[in-house]
């Protein structure tokens, strides 16, 4: 029985998929109360926002609430679980198209739009692999994962922050570097993990197309965000992200698998010490930076790409269940570093750690303090043992 367990698991793993795909993501009916609270309904609000003339108020929370009370057919004026719309203004673009058609159709547009790229970031790791047969399959397992289906069912942009941070690493082993500084800009759709930008400068090959990259795109996110909101609005848009951040880590209901969300858990900073522990983050951010620079040997590219993803997630002020899907990456390569070198039992072991994670955050039951210590502790000890390791 355990012979042919080894023998045929990717096709286990991928037998169960097709299952879960058909009877967990695309046959239960999808209802219009059930949408309500997900992040496609705050995204939305940014489309009829723009589309009823008043671009300027994007990000006053009167005018969401209002826009917010359109798309869900209620007369609302706040509302306690409601999202807010806190993306960079050139995503708006995208569900200006959208919010025409309305709550429940966006939603579904934006629900297939996920399965499909992470079918499509699936064929690319198994594209760009020396995986076996059996392995390749089991990069299915990535639609079983709790984290995974928290994003796709929330209408979150882990799916395509995971779909940016393959390409990237697929540039990034192509040398083509100035590809990679355009798709690493994109990261900007979710903020907090743009500052895996310095770890991705370290890693390319010519750095000045890199930056090139970079700016070009930056340059035409920004000419696109200022057709939306005004100079002004644009200027403090690092402030308003970064308070609103902090704002969400110090929530007792928002549980947050950062440093950042480590201090609260085990702290709880008052909005004294919030700074302090903003502070702490920048400078172990920076040490991080330094030693990830300073890596002696011959590493391999995968195992860098896997160190940066991990210590962004670490130190991005705010990452939820549903953003820890990005460790999805790190595990597949970790495994794809084990099958082209001697087998090394404590790869085997980070890479089964950082599957745990994407599964234990799911359990409610367990204390916050526990899960967020667990989580972020074991994250921390993989990142120093592979930051140690020699190559």
């Amino acid at each position: 029985m355990l012979h042919l367990l080894r023998l045929h698991y990717g096709k286990i793993v991928f037998i169960i998929y097709i299952a879960v795909l058909i009877y967990g993501y695309l046959t239960p009916k999808i209802t219009l109360k059930r949408i309500y609270y997900t992040d496609t309904a705050a995204m939305l609000t940014s489309g009829v926002i723009i589309n009823s003339g008043k671009k300027d108020l994007l990000y006053e929370p009167a005018e969401q609430f209002k826009a917010y009370g359109s798309l869900v057919q209620e007369n609302v004026t706040s509302h306690p679980i409601s999202l807010p719309f806190r993306n960079p203004p050139f995503v708006a673009y995208f569900f200006v198209i959208l919010a025409p058609l309305g709550l429940l159709t966006a939603y579904k547009i934006f629900f297939v739009l996920n399965i499909i790229l992470l079918h499509i970031t699936v064929y690319l790791l198994s594209k760009n692999s020396h995986l076996s047969q059996n392995l390749k399959l089991t990069l299915f397992s990535s639609f079983l994962l709790p984290t995974t289906m928290y994003a796709i069912l929330l209408g979150q942009l882990s799916i395509i922050i995971l779909f940016l941070l393959t390409l990237a690493y697929i540039t990034l082993i192509n040398q083509k570097d100035f590809q990679s500084g355009i798709i690493t800009s994109l990261l900007l759709i979710k903020p907090q993990y743009f500052i895996i930008w310095p770890f991705l400068y370290i890693m390319c090959t010519n750095k000045k197309s890199f930056i090139l990259g970079t700016l070009f795109t930056i340059c035409a996110l920004g000419a696109l965000s200022l057709t939306i909101v005004p100079v002004n609005t644009l200027l403090n848009y690092p402030r308003i992200i970064l308070e609103a951040n902090i704002k969400d880590s110090t929530n007792p209901n928002i549980i947050s698998y950062t440093y950042f969300g480590l201090i609260d858990q085990l702290i709880k900073p008052t909005p004294i010490t919030a700074p302090i522990a903003l502070l702490t983050n920048f400078m172990f951010y920076t040490v991080s930076l330094w030693l990830f620079k300073s890596i002696k040997g011959a590493v391999p590219l995968n195992i860098k790409m896997s160190l940066a993803i991990i210590l962004t997630i670490i130190f991005s002020i705010h990452s939820l269940m549903y953003d820890l899907t990005l460790l999805f990456l790190p595990a597949t390569l970790l495994i794809l570093k084990e099958t082209k070198t001697r087998r090394n039992k404590s790869i085997y072991f980070y890479c089964c750690f950082l599957i745990l994670v994407m599964v234990i955050t799911y359990f409610k039951q367990i204390p916050a303090s526990l899960t967020t210590s667990v989580v972020v502790g074991g994250l921390l000890i993989t990142t120093t043992n592979l930051l140690t390791k020699k190559y």
